[in-house]
């Protein structure tokens, strides 16, 4: 209770530094999914002419729920955006990070790609020397099974499972598809070539695998007991 408490805390203050000292003037900003996000979303103010992207349904429900407005991707398309989001391990070291343990990744990896300036919060105990976790994959249901079987033959491959809802049915993604989380033999060290494999395999939409040049737009708020750092990937 008290680490959750701590872990609060620190979302608090991340949120109220972007919000204070970052947003206050963009018009355009888009969301991801997570704790933080919705954390910053709760302090927005719904009367600021701001308008907002969501990459989950999550994330437009609590817009909603703030009364802030939401747009459309394809109404922004060739102008610039911010977006803020949040991830699951970060890997300076190799200029790499997972996302999508909560399901959205796809949409997300859309947002990325598009924006012309990315904010991604994350207390200290994202921060890794190496990634070595699951990776999260959407995949189509028609292919459910044949991806399963192509997976189990990849040598660096030690497990599959499929992620699931609380009461044990199966998760499904914003765009009705299923999630696989992957679990390896070894820690990540190119997740450029893993991408590559795995998005080989007919039935694959998308990973949780985020690097390269999509990250040089990026600023990592690392938010700590000690306070808050602003890290930069170097190229």
């Amino acid at each position: 209770m008290k680490n959750h408490k701590l872990q609060q805390e620190k979302k608090i203050k991340l949120a109220t530094y972007i919000r204070d000292k970052l947003i206050s003037n963009i018009p355009i900003i888009a969301f991801g999914s997570g704790t933080t996000v919705n954390t910053i979303i709760d302090q927005l103010n719904p009367m600021n002419p701001t308008r907002y992207l969501s990459g989950s349904t999550s994330t437009t429900v609590k817009l909603a729920e703030c009364n802030l407005e939401e747009i459309i991707l394809d109404s922004v398309i060739g102008n610039p955006f911010l977006l803020i989001d949040g991830a699951d391990y970060v890997d300076f070291g190799r200029k790499q990070l997972i996302k999508g343990y909560g399901g959205a990744l796809f949409r997300e990896k859309i947002l990325w790609s598009n924006a012309s300036q990315i904010f991604l919060t994350v207390d200290d105990s994202k921060i890794v020397n190496q990634i070595n976790d699951r990776i999260p994959i959407e995949i189509l249901p028609f292919a459910r099974k044949a991806v399963y079987n192509k997976l189990k033959n990849l040598h660096l491959i030690k497990d599959i499972k499929l992620k699931k809802n609380d009461n044990q049915t199966p998760y499904i993604t914003d765009n009705s598809n299923l999630i696989f989380e992957v679990y390896l033999k070894n820690p990540l060290l190119d997740m450029q070539e893993l991408d590559s494999l795995l998005k080989s395999i007919p039935g694959v939409i998308e990973t949780g695998l985020f690097y390269g040049d999509v990250l040089n737009n990026c600023t990592v708020f690392v938010s700590s007991d000690k306070g808050i750092d602003e890290v930069k990937f170097q190229n």
